[in-house]
């Protein structure tokens, strides 16, 4: 999805196999997600830690370009609040794209060596992004589970400029639970993986902040997620430095 001042455009870069059926298992899972035993390994980061300040500005250096990755437990709403924080933004009159990373990995089958698909994906995003920016978006919305910082180094090569802030959606595990048994048929990979990634999320932050979604509109947890992100202000104005 593209929005532009005064209306909309859309690029369709492939269609969300979920809603249709037809993607097997292993093609549907999230790029991303390692369910290996155990897990991955990290050290804790502070929550406070400066990670997404955007690029020292130099001679031939690509304009920066905000990007805001909505990462998150499955089922905690990534795709949901990101379709509505790109509303909100076309609403605010501020040019921009939004792009589901599990939608454009759906590719079978997989390589072994890359079995969520990863270089496709950002191969993918690269290309769709060169279309958005020429359409006239001037900021990006990704939505991806995103389990280490290192994943953020393919988006930057995708997106060039890209001055990355993470934010992560969370939500109680019974919730994430609810929502999946609600709209998948077969939801017992779904469930484990959530399960897993609840806790390491909490275990191993890797976000810039995190908002929590549940028992309020989605709406108002997309409008929190892009004033605490600075693209917008509490009055819901966009902010002059995010353009």
């Amino acid at each position: 999805m593209c929005t532009r001042s005064g209306g909309r455009c859309m690029i369709a870069a492939a269609t969300a196999a979920r809603s249709c059926g037809l993607v097997p298992d292993p093609a549907r899972r999230r790029p991303g997600l390692q369910l290996a035993a155990g897990g991955p390994r990290r050290a804790p980061m502070s929550h406070h830690e400066p990670v997404s300040k955007a690029p020292a500005a130099r001679p031939g250096a690509p304009a920066p370009v905000p990007v805001l990755v909505l990462s998150g437990a499955i089922g905690a709403g990534k795709s949901t609040v990101g379709q509505l924080a790109a509303r909100l933004l076309d609403e605010a009159g501020l040019p921009g794209a939004l792009v589901d990373l599990a939608v454009i990995a759906v590719c079978w089958p997989a390589p072994a060596a890359d079995r969520w698909n990863e270089s496709l994906v950002h191969r993918d995003l690269a290309a769709v992004w060169a279309n958005f920016r020429q359409a006239g978006a001037e900021r990006l919305i990704l939505c991806r589970i995103l389990e280490d910082r290192s994943l953020l180094a393919p988006i930057r090569q995708a997106v060039p400029g890209a001055a990355i802030t993470v934010a992560r959606l969370r939500a109680p595990l019974e919730v994430l639970r609810e929502r999946i048994l609600a709209r998948d048929q077969e939801p017992g990979w779904f469930l484990d993986a959530a399960t897993y990634l609840a806790r390491s999320m909490e275990e191993s932050p890797v976000q810039d902040f995190v908002v929590d979604n549940h028992g309020r509109p989605p709406r108002d947890v997309a409008r929190e997620i892009l004033i605490r992100a600075r693209w917008l202000t509490s009055d819901h104005s966009p902010r002059a430095t995010t353009r």
